[in-house]
């Protein structure tokens, strides 16, 4: 309330000064305003001559034309990237059809992606494929042999329905170091089976079937065994990802 009759005299002083003052004060409050816009106006024609705030703009443009080109590269490099996995690969492909006779066939969909541990490729009938054929895949230099990894379930005129070695629940015999065992596979590149305790396994060894022809069908990647047990539990996959392979290699039993 205070507050309210100090700023009602302040008002009514200010008016009264005016009417003796002939406009003195409405004179003196104009030429205050004029003074205060004058100086933000050369603040603001410094602050636009010394290019504050279109250097902020000239560098967000900058940055984000950079992030493109860096999102650019990287697209390119991975582009590069692939085409050489994927030549490498075919180079593989050559050179296991110059010892094996079979039919090199895209795959068309994800290994294992199937719960049923299926995967589709593109070649069939017409292609000299049939149900029951072996289906190869090459690893890399640390593991120069093809691996069998499936066998035929379907096979259409052109596209093929392969089965998993390593599906859920599907048992294969195979040996390893001299033992003969039952890998069952586990599905996602993984599968397992049991030797006895005195069988000597280290990571890395070779597990093949002489149901394929005595191939490799996958690498040793785990060794769980107990003095008290009777059997040592191994875990077995494939040297190389299915899913960085585009390509397989279908051959007969």
């Amino acid at each position: 309330m205070r507050r309210l009759l100090a700023a009602t005299a302040l008002v009514v002083f200010l008016f009264i000064a005016d009417v003796f003052s002939p406009g003195g004060v409405r004179s003196f409050v104009r030429e205050s305003a004029a003074s205060v816009q004058y100086g933000v106006m050369r603040s603001w024609s410094a602050i636009t001559h010394l290019g504050i705030f279109e250097t902020r703009a000239t560098l967000a443009r900058e940055n984000a034309d950079l992030t493109t080109q860096i999102e650019n590269l990287s697209l390119q490099v991975a582009s590069m990237q692939a085409m050489q996995a994927q030549d490498t690969e075919l180079r593989q492909l050559l050179n296991l059809s110059q010892s094996t006779h079979g039919t090199a066939a895209p795959i068309l969909s994800p290994i294992f992606a199937s719960p049923y541990g299926t995967f589709t490729i593109g070649a069939g009938t017409s292609q000299g494929i049939n149900t029951g054929d072996v289906v190869l895949m090459t690893a890399d230099e640390s593991a120069p042999d093809a691996f069998a990894i499936g066998t035929v379930a379907e096979a259409g005129t052109n596209t093929s329905l392969v089965t998993a070695l390593f599906a859920p629940g599907r048992t294969t015999t195979v040996r390893l170091n001299g033992a003969e065992g039952e890998l069952v596979g586990g599905g996602v590149n993984a599968a397992h089976m049991q030797v006895p305790h005195g069988i000597t396994v280290a990571v890395g060894d070779i597990v093949a079937s002489p149901a394929f022809a005595d191939r490799p069908v996958g690498i040793v990647r785990s060794v769980i065994a107990a003095p008290s047990d009777a059997y040592s539990q191994i875990y077995v996959s494939l040297p190389v990802s299915p899913a960085a392979r585009s390509f397989v290699y279908v051959t007969k039993p």
